[in-house]
């Protein structure tokens, strides 16, 4: 999870460093580890990072390659416009477009504070839509029973109600929650820097692997999908590195394609028989 505020146009020269660094302060629960901030062009960025992917070299601003400057994402607008066929493109588009879901929350009621907006925005959409949907699938999977006991509904209705100035205060996270445990945890825990759970993907992507995985997304299987185009595939090998962006979007088109040959193309085959053939 990471944080990025800012401002731009004649607000970028009139409100400065001064007001990024407050607004920073605010958003130091959404990333701990590391920040950074970009000024220029009349633009002013201030940027937080939970490491999570990158835990050596990943450092805010976060940049690709070329210099640029983003955040929060595997494939930008113009890389998507390269990847994707051009039927896929142009559903792409009228997708995001139409995706009232998403953009019902740019549209919210006025919240007391920021902190209390973003948190809403967390538990509607990062936590359904990515953390829990991923631990309960990976859980379920290897026959483990998960519980999170911070989100019965009772703890979420008390936790909504206490000011924001209590969840966190100048650089202590949780600040009321630890409060209530100081005399039940020890330092070390209560102290401890935060961590995800990242993905190694530096590790995963040795030469071997990464020889497996150019097999699988050139292959005639994979290309003649129709999904993808092959150069920027190909360019895609070429450009990556241990420490580069380009490792996560291999994961991902790699982890897609398996997915396709094992419930798409098996869906009359076991899934013993399909997986012994990747």
């Amino acid at each position: 999870m990471c944080g990025i505020c800012g401002f731009s146009g004649d607000m970028a020269n009139y409100l400065g460093e001064n007001n990024l660094r407050e607004m920073l302060d605010i958003i130091i629960h959404r990333g701990p580890d590391d920040e950074g901030t970009y000024f220029k062009n009349n633009t002013a960025l201030g940027m937080r990072r939970l490491s999570i992917i990158d835990l050596k070299s990943g450092h805010q601003p976060i940049h690709n390659e070329e210099k640029d400057i983003g955040v929060g994402m595997t494939f930008k607008d113009d890389e998507i416009s390269t990847l994707l066929s051009g039927d896929l493109y142009a559903l792409w588009l009228k997708d995001m477009k139409n995706d009232k879901y998403l953009n019902s929350f740019y549209h919210m009621p006025q919240w007391k504070d920021e902190v209390s907006q973003m948190l809403y925005f967390d538990q509607k959409v990062w936590l359904p839509k990515d953390v829990l949907i991923k631990s309960d699938k990976m859980t379920m999977a290897n026959s483990i029973e998960l519980r999170v006991p911070f989100l019965d509904y009772r703890i979420v209705e008390f936790a909504s109600s206490i000011p924001s100035s209590l969840k966190y205060r100048g650089n202590n996270e949780k600040y009321i929650l630890k409060k209530a445990f100081k005399d039940t945890l020890p330092s070390f825990v209560l102290n401890r820097k935060k961590n995800g759970f990242p993905v190694p993907l530096s590790s995963l992507l040795n030469l071997e692997f990464k020889n497996f995985a150019k097999d699988i997304l050139l292959s005639q299987k994979s290309l003649s999908r129709g999904y993808f185009n092959k150069q920027y595939i190909e360019n895609l090998f070429k450009k990556y590195n241990s420490t580069s962006y380009k490792g996560r979007q291999i994961w991902l088109l790699l982890t897609f394609e398996l997915w396709n040959r094992i419930f798409i193309d098996s869906s009359n085959a076991s899934l013993d028989e399909e997986m012994s053939v990747i």
